[in-house]
């Protein structure tokens, strides 16, 4: 696991990887390999969202991070804008 974290690590810091930055954050919120630490984990979901705003799982992750208030104050609104916008472009999440 950690050679994997390391070159996803790798990926979304060197190459701004809008799929690495998601996927990393999914580590991150989910404490899987790592320390759970949603702060963080919304920081590269909001990252992977800069890089590509179409891309299903930052929206479907940014929406969730909102909507508990998980490493960012709870913003229902804000939640839901990102949910809407990623089921207008096809995300079933």
């Amino acid at each position: 696991m950690k050679l994997a974290l390391e070159y996803l690590q790798k990926a979304a810091e060197e190459h701004e990887d809008a799929d690495a930055l998601d996927d990393l954050g999914e580590c991150y919120y989910d404490g899987e390999g790592v320390m759970q630490d949603y702060k963080r984990a919304f920081g590269y979901f909001l990252r992977s969202y800069e890089v590509d705003d179409e891309h299903p799982g930052a929206l479907f992750h940014l929406g969730c991070c909102y909507c508990h208030g998980h490493g960012v104050a709870q913003d229902l609104k804000k939640a839901t804008q990102f949910w809407s916008k990623g089921a207008k472009l096809g995300c079933t999440d």
